[in-house]
């Protein structure tokens, strides 16, 4: 059996459609305190500016949907604009005193957004799981429900 879960990189010979290899950076703050529950708070616009406040862990991530030109180093400037456009839009919350950590990212986008697993066509055993883009949290666990079953046995 093989199970293939390789992100945004392409199933090299099989035949599904090869991921788009987006990349993405935000910023990661420790010990914030938005409150007991989960917030996940969004700004169109020019760029889109998103919050997602994590209340089991304390965490707060603030960032864009993607980076331009798929760098894989962060953009402070930018960063630093998204932060202070996000200090201005939430006022009303308490900003975390802790210095921000810059995560960068590759996702990966399938066709029309569509995340894919299961067995490869024409590929017996072989097991996929490709797409997740940014469903990649929830979506996991049920690729990973589903799949379990079928690898145990033989897919």
């Amino acid at each position: 059996k093989i199970l293939w879960a390789t992100g945004a990189w392409p199933l090299s010979g099989l035949e599904i459609t090869a991921p788009m290899p987006l990349a993405g950076h935000f910023l990661r703050f420790t010990g914030a305190d938005w409150g007991a529950s989960a917030l996940s708070l969004e700004i169109k616009g020019e760029a889109t500016l998103k919050a997602i406040y994590r209340a089991q862990t304390r965490e707060l991530l603030i960032g864009s949907a993607s980076a331009k030109n798929a760098q894989l180093a962060p953009d402070w400037a930018a960063l630093m604009q998204l932060q202070e456009r996000a200090q201005k839009s939430w006022k009303q919350y308490p900003w975390p005193k802790s210095a921000p950590q810059a995560l960068v990212g590759v996702r990966a986008k399938g066709p029309q957004m569509r995340p894919f697993w299961g067995p490869v066509p024409g590929r017996e055993g072989v097991l996929a799981v490709q797409n997740l883009y940014k469903n990649g949290w929830s979506y996991a666990f049920l690729a990973a429900q589903e799949l379990a079953p079928k690898a145990m046995q033989g897919a």
